[in-house]
């Protein structure tokens, strides 16, 4: 829920509850709830913009107790649909750490940074990035440059180029891998669908983290 809505919220708290302990349980609790979970979670946002409407409508003359009961019962039937509703809401462009980078981001580089053999891998072109930003330990294979560049016939090129497509090449990917000395590939399950999955070239999978699969090869 962005910002200026739970600042609104807590506004109108502020201002349309006349008794006083009510208004101090609902800002203090609503502060630690949202200060507990770093902001990731949307409930305490919910439950405060809830309570705030609820008090808006019993501020409006000619507003029924029929329709704020049911404006209530709306708002505790959407906090119910919490484990699914809001938590699929909540995944989207929430960054879950110093760096911006979603917890599957993180994980995915925590395992490759936990052999300390691996100086480079092969990822997609959203995490590729953060590399650079996280450890100095491991590089990223290839760029993944906006325009076509002078170097478009290198291995590194033709690696971004199948990466970045849904059905790629394994063969050629592993291929050049091995070539490079790179022991590691990280495919997304959501994006790539190979023909031919990288098991049958001896890279095998060790780890997983939403949906990114990290696979290693065994030849090494």
């Amino acid at each position: 829920m962005p910002v200026a809505l739970v600042l609104a919220a807590w506004m109108a708290v502020f201002l349309l509850e006349k008794e006083k302990w009510k208004k101090a349980f609902v800002l203090t609790a609503s502060l630690f709830l949202f200060v507990a979970f770093r902001g990731e979670n949307l409930l305490p946002s919910v439950i405060l913009f809830g309570y705030a409407l609820v008090l808006c409508m019993r501020h409006v003359r000619g507003t029924s107790k029929v329709t704020v009961a049911a404006f209530s019962f709306g708002i505790l039937l959407l906090l119910a649909m919490n484990g699914s509703l809001l938590r699929e809401y909540q995944k989207i462009g929430v960054a879950e750490n110093f760096y911006g980078m979603q917890r599957e981001d993180k994980e995915v580089l925590d395992l490759l940074l936990s052999d300390e053999t691996a100086s480079v891998a092969i990822v997609p072109k959203q995490l590729a990035p953060y590399i650079g930003i996280y450890t100095s330990k491991i590089r990223s294979f290839c760029e993944y440059p906006e325009k076509e560049q002078e170097d478009a016939g290198t291995k590194e090129a033709g690696v971004a180029r199948e990466m970045l497509s849904s059905h790629p090449d394994m063969k050629y990917i592993t291929s050049a891998a091995r070539q490079e000395g790179c022991t590691y590939i990280v495919l997304d399950s959501q994006y790539h669908y190979p023909e031919t999955p990288p098991e049958a070239y001896d890279f095998d999978p060790v780890g997983t983290a939403g949906e990114y699969v990290v696979y290693k090869d065994m030849q090494k």
